[in-house]
Formats: C-alpha cells, sequence, structure tokens
C-alpha cells in the first residue's frame, strides 16, 4: 500500500496532542471570557443602582419639588379653566408632590 508523501512527513500522533493542547487552551480562554462577562453584567447592575439613585436624589431638589403646593394647585386650575382638561393628568406625572397636589385638588 501506498502513503502519499503527506501521511509520511506527518506524525499524526504528534498532531492530534497539538489539537488537543489548542482546544485546552481555546476552552481556557472561553471560560475566562465568561468570567469576565459575568464581571460586567455585574458592574452594569450595580451602576444602575447607582444611577438610579442619583435620580431619586436630583428629584429632591427639583424646582417642582419646592413650589408651594397653594401655587401648583393654582396652575392646575388655571389650565382646566382654560380647556386643557388633561393637565391634572399630565402634570401629576412630574412629581409626588404635583400629585399630591392633584389629588387634594380634587376632593
Amino acid at each position: 500500500m501506498m502513503t502519499s508523501s503527506l501521511d509520511s512527513d506527518v506524525d499524526r500522533n504528534a498532531v492530534e496532542q497539538l489539537i488537543q493542547i489548542e482546544r485546552a487552551h481555546s476552552t481556557a480562554i472561553e471560560q475566562e471570557m465568561e468570567a469576565l462577562l459575568t464581571s460586567v453584567r455585574r458592574l452594569q447592575f450595580k451602576k444602575a443602582v447607582h444611577e438610579s439613585q442619583i435620580r431619586h436624589y436630583q428629584g429632591l431638589i427639583t424646582m417642582a419639588r419646592r413650589l408651594p403646593p397653594e401655587l401648583l394647585a393654582a396652575i392646575f386650575e388655571l389650565c382646566v379653566d382654560d380647556g386643557w382638561t388633561r393637565m391634572p393628568l399630565v402634570a401629576s406625572g412630574v412629581c409626588t408632590e404635583w400629585r399630591k397636589v392633584r389629588a387634594l385638588s380634587f376632593q
């Protein structure tokens, strides 16, 4: 039986061992990538928590929260008197203070 020159030049077992070594390296890299992605997801979650807190704190110092409730109620009434009947609903989305005023103004 004749063998090709390629078969005679290459030790099949040695090549298969090299393939196994490269597969092991590839698997190790894949595991490292998964660990890094898990860390990234954890950090993204932590960041989102802090950004939520920032929005909450910013909401505490908005101008809308510093306006007296009487003034807010007057704004609501003027808008409704002007024909914009959705004003209380729209304005109630601004902040909890505005929702309270809306609730008080319709009691």
